[in-house]
């Protein structure tokens, strides 16, 4: 039932600004090769002062799969909801998504976008943290993503 009621959280936390649900079209650049494992560091925008200082910057371990200009990313780690796929274009990187973490209900949802560079893949987010019975979250154009290769 907690799953449940989390996916419906995660389903509807961004209500009606939530950012678009479909990556852009990659253009025709050949896409860089993401494929592998990571260590993801999340860290939401200096205007989230209301999320609990503990989510604010949150890391995981992170494998991302690819099937030519597409890519997923799974997330180590125990996740009522997981969802975060998107494509590389050059180095160009665009994806849309969330998570909700199944013991604390943290959780994000929204637009990725950032580029390749050696063995890191930097990225704003444009979306929505949240943490379970706490409240609005904080939508931002400004979260940071940072995939570090392992």
């Amino acid at each position: 039932m907690r799953s449940v009621v989390l996916a419906a959280l995660f389903a509807c936390a961004c209500g009606s600004s939530a950012p678009s649900t479909t990556p852009s079209a990659p253009s025709s650049a050949t896409p860089t090769n993401i494929a592998g494992t990571y260590t993801l560091t999340i860290q939401t925008s200096s205007v989230c002062t209301q999320l609990p200082s503990q989510f604010r910057t949150r890391t995981y371990a992170a494998t991302i799969t690819q099937n030519g200009a597409a890519f997923a990313v799974n997330l180590s780690g125990n996740f009522a909801v997981q969802q975060l796929t998107g494509t590389v274009s050059g180095t160009t990187v665009t994806a849309v998504g969330g998570f909700v973490e199944e013991a604390t209900a943290f959780g994000m949802q929204g637009e990725l976008h950032g580029t390749v560079s050696g063995s890191t893949i930097s990225a704003t987010l444009n979306g929505l943290f949240f943490v379970g019975g706490f409240g609005g979250g904080c939508n931002a154009t400004d979260h940071r993503f940072s995939f570090t290769r392992r």
